[in-house]
C-alpha cells in the first residue's frame, strides 16, 4: 500500500485542517453572537433595569418590568401613617407620578409594642379591616380597628404612567 502525497496520511491531515478551520469558525460567530446579545442587553434601559431593580423596593421611583401594554411598569415604596381615624383618608398624594395604570398595591402596617406587622387589605372580622387603594392622585386607606389606627406603614404601589406610550 502506497502512502505518498496522495495517499491516507495527506487525507488525514486535510481533514484535521478542515475540522480546525470549522471549529475556529464556529468559535468567532459564537463569540460575535455573544458580544451582540451583550450589546443588546446593556443598550437597553428597559432589560437592565429591570434585571437589576425587580427586587429593588426604593422610596425612590424605579422601573421593573413591562406591563401587558408594552408600557414600562414602575414600583415606588412610601413610608407613611395609617389613619387615626375609621374613615377613608388619602394618605399620600401620589399626582406628580402621572399615574395611568393602576397594577398593584401591597405593604404592612406595624405595631411596635408587639412586634407584629399586618398586610395592608385585610379582614380579620367585621370590626378589623384595613382597605388601601389608589387612583392617579392618591393612595386611601381606610382602618376601622383602632389598634391599626396611627401607625408605621410601608405601601408598595406598581404602575403605568400617563407620560409612556404603549406599543402592544
Amino acid at each position: 500500500m502506497h502512502y505518498g502525497d496522495n495517499g491516507i496520511l495527506k487525507s488525514a491531515e486535510y481533514a484535521v485542517n478542515k475540522y480546525e478551520n470549522a471549529q475556529k469558525t464556529e468559535n468567532k460567530n459564537i463569540d460575535d453572537i455573544s458580544n451582540e446579545i451583550d450589546n443588546i442587553i446593556k443598550n437597553s434601559t428597559t432589560v437592565g433595569t429591570r434585571n437589576e431593580n425587580a427586587n429593588n423596593y426604593s422610596t425612590d421611583e424605579q422601573v421593573i418590568g413591562t406591563w401587558i401594554d408594552g408600557k414600562k411598569l414602575y414600583r415606588k415604596v412610601y413610608k407613611a401613617t395609617t389613619p387615626s381615624t375609621s374613615e377613608s383618608t388619602a394618605i399620600v398624594d401620589i399626582s406628580e407620578l402621572n399615574v395611568d395604570t393602576q397594577v398593584n398595591i401591597y405593604g404592612s402596617i406595624f405595631t411596635p409594642e408587639n412586634g407584629s406587622a399586618y398586610s395592608l387589605n385585610t379582614c380579620f372580622g367585621s370590626t378589623d379591616t384595613v382597605a388601601t387603594w389608589f387612583n392617579k392622585t392618591n393612595i386611601y386607606m381606610k382602618v376601622s380597628y383602632t389598634n391599626r389606627q396611627n401607625r408605621p406603614c410601608i405601601i408598595v404601589i406598581e404602575y403605568t404612567k400617563t407620560t409612556d406610550t404603549a406599543t402592544k
